[in-house]
């Protein structure tokens, strides 16, 4: 992968760095050129201006003192002419002999003059010729000035700016390509990274934390990865752990159920046979409650993974929205008899109703499981109150309406628990120290903490004022704040 993406990022490197060198190096050789051709051009057209004052006058001694300047200058030869074809001024190497010396006269005398050169690059000739006409009295050609330019300095200076140019080039190549080996490094390790991680995943093992490192869109990726590994694996671990609790939790019942069995036999009176029996029927009862508040939690804790992905699933295979209504005064007259015959006093207060996002059967269980918790655990003489009311959701924004939650709160002015044992109530199988004889599974709260989540909601628990417990039910309700 990290070829793929640096393969692409350094080929655009590449051709950037060409669109910026070619040009450059094409200016530089116009550059160079034109300075060449505006420094010949001015002193040909001075040779020029001297040949026909010269050819006027018949005086030559302006133009010998200026050719022989020329060519102590720029060591370059000249050769003027009159209009009759004869050598005003000439220098050794240049000779009308020459066929291109002599078309190159021929069409100056033409008023056709050779003023430009070809642009000069590091393998460009050394030597070209360049010829202005000598215009004569009327507007009419009066001879030509022909010299050879010499290129071989402006060939060396272009080649040195190139050279330069190049240098440049190369060096903004290289950073360029290190600055596209780290923008590839910073983009490929996050996903390598993450690649890793999911096999590892895939192979049932718990990856490490992906680190935030990257674009931002992979450092959410990474963050929503971890998040999911950590609820994969906190769900088999959780599943893991139900199972040993169903284990440890049912081998006590069906080990005593066996040996009251196993004495049946040996019981030959039926007084003894009867009690035992009645014994037995006991534990059967109790097996299966337990067995069946088991398989409550299982299945609410199947809801509340199932809830946590059903946004993933088809419209059609998502679980219902379903609504309700609790009233308080129906909870009260459910569990009046029983807080009679335990000496509870069962009250409610604040709103006299509250409506749900949740169903029917889901508020019903986890508001009867708090009361009843409370009624069973408070003691004879305490107060149990059952309190509903509405606030708007945390964390909503002025950008619309927030959602409202309901909640639902029972609070006795029993014994309570301390602070150590509130951290572990919701926790499955777990029973305070100080209700080890009283009558229950442990698995209660847990149900109740499972059922809230599948419903988009929680638990909490808190001491009372000034004795007891409150337990908080938060769930979505229906209708906007």
């Amino acid at each position: 992968m990290r070829t793929r993406v640096l393969a692409p990022i350094l080929a655009c490197v590449l051709l950037v760095v060409v669109a910026i060198a070619v040009p450059a190096l094409q200016a530089i050789s116009r550059e160079r050129t034109q300075e060449l051709v505006l420094q010949r051009s001015t002193s040909l057209m001075r040779f020029a201006s001297l040949a026909r004052s010269s050819i006027d006058s018949g005086d030559r001694t302006a133009l010998v003192q200026h050719g022989q300047t020329y060519v102590r200058l720029y060591g370059e030869p000249v050769l003027v002419i009159d209009p009759s074809g004869r050598a005003v001024f000439e220098t050794e190497s240049l000779s009308l002999d020459e066929p291109a010396v002599a078309a190159a006269a021929t069409a100056a005398r033409r008023n056709q003059p050779i003023d430009t050169l070809p642009v000069v690059f590091p393998w460009s000739g050394s030597h070209h010729l360049m010829a202005q006409p000598v215009v004569g009295t009327g507007d009419l050609t009066g001879g030509a000035v022909i010299t050879r330019v010499d290129a071989g300095r402006a060939v060396a200076d272009v080649r040195e700016r190139w050279a330069l140019a190049l240098a440049a080039a190369a060096a903004g190549l290289l950073v360029l390509t290190a600055l596209g080996l780290l923008l590839g490094r910073w983009v490929v390790r996050p996903v390598r990274e993450l690649d890793l991680a999911s096999r590892a995943l895939a192979s049932g093992r718990l990856p490490d934390r992906l680190r935030r490192t990257g674009p931002p869109e992979l450092r959410r990726l990474a963050q929503s990865f971890d998040e999911m590994a950590a609820s994969v694996t906190g769900t088999i671990r959780e599943r893991g752990r139900l199972v040993e609790d169903f284990s440890h939790r049912l081998r006590n019942p069906l080990a005593a159920l066996r040996l009251r069995i196993d004495a049946l036999a040996h019981d030959e009176s039926d007084a003894k046979r009867g009690a035992a029996l009645a014994q037995v029927d006991r534990d059967l009862d109790r097996l299966e409650r337990m067995v069946d508040t088991l398989l409550d939690l299982a299945e609410a804790e199947h809801r509340t993974g199932a809830g946590s992905v059903s946004g993933l699933l088809e419209p059609d295979e998502r679980p219902l929205e379903l609504t309700c209504d609790l009233f308080a005064d129906e909870v009260l007259a459910r569990w009046a008899t029983q807080s009679a015959q335990r000496g509870v006093r069962l009250v409610r207060e604040g709103l006299d109703h509250v409506g749900l996002r949740c169903s029917a059967m889901d508020a019903h269980d986890m508001v009867d499981e708090l009361v009843e918790n409370a009624l069973r655990y408070a003691g004879h003489g305490a107060d149990v109150v059952l309190r509903l009311a509405l606030r708007a959701a945390a964390g909503h924004t002025a950008a619309g309406p927030a959602q409202r939650v309901a909640l639902i709160e029972v609070a006795d002015t029993g014994p309570g628990l301390g602070q150590d044992e509130l951290d572990h109530a919701l926790e499955r199988f777990w029973r305070s120290p100080e209700q080890r004889d009283t009558d229950g599974t442990g698995l209660g709260l847990a149900i109740v903490s499972q059922l809230a989540r599948a419903n988009r909601g929680h638990v909490d628990l808190h001491p009372n004022d000034p004795h007891g417990l409150r337990v908080r039910l938060t769930l979505p309700a229906v209708g906007d704040a």
